[in-house]
């Protein structure tokens, strides 16, 4: 089973997400900021991360740097997930293009499509 870390600070997006995706047959690592989604990544080395572009505590692309400097978790898979927002479009300018991105409200089938595009890439 693949392991999806969700980095995000909406509760209700979040849990929502990991249910759709543990009935998805996914295996649904949660965490609502930057920080603890380092850490979990860290621990849980997941397939991928499915990351909120402002977060509290560290932003997207604060998490990516940091993932990206730890050899264990350089090569994980991240979809960016964004309202679209001003705020948002600061963080994403710092966000390398070649990284997916869903606009929230996204749906699950592009959720799922995105996940099958981020893995098997």
């Amino acid at each position: 089973m693949k392991k999806i870390l969700i980095i995000e600070d909406d509760e209700v997006i979040r849990e929502n997400t990991a249910d759709f995706l543990n009935g998805e047959g996914y295996v649904s690592y949660t965490a609502g900021n930057g920080i603890i989604g380092i850490q979990m990544a860290r621990e849980i080395l997941p397939d991928l991360i499915l990351c909120d572009v402002v977060l509290p505590k560290l932003n997207g692309s604060q998490v990516l740097q940091t993932l990206q400097d730890f050899p264990q978790t350089a090569a994980i898979p991240v979809i960016f997930v964004t309202a679209g927002r001003k705020a948002d479009n600061q963080v994403l300018n710092k966000i390398p293009q070649s990284f997916l991105c869903l606009f929230k409200p996204f749906t699950f089938d592009e959720l799922l499509s995105a996940i099958q595009k981020a893995i098997i890439s």
